[in-house]
């Protein structure tokens, strides 16, 4: 399946739409990123705006992204990635 037909099947599906209408709203998040994000992250509809950003991090963020990497190249799913960079950011943020 190509990039095309995600998309398209994406937006046949009204909750997947509103979705990825509110990602994509985010300057950060491409149609790929977001198709991506809905694929892999099935509970995506239950994280809030911060939470979201965090995840964007792993895209943008120079430290998170190599993070990830490492994460993924050592074997985790792209799910547990995320999370953990997520987690990562907010004890960065909160700890330094």
């Amino acid at each position: 399946m190509n990039n095309k037909e995600i998309f398209i099947r994406i937006d046949d599906k009204p909750d997947l739409k509103t979705k990825s209408d509110l990602l994509t709203s985010y300057k950060e998040v491409s149609k790929k990123t977001d198709s991506v994000l809905l694929i892999e992250l099935r509970e995506l509809g239950s994280l809030t705006h911060k939470q979201i950003a965090k995840v964007t991090a792993a895209k943008h963020n120079e430290r998170m992204k190599l993070f990830y990497k490492c994460l993924k190249t050592n074997g985790k799913s792209v799910k547990m990635a995320l999370v953990a960079v997520m987690r990562k950011n907010r004890l960065l943020k909160c700890y330094g």
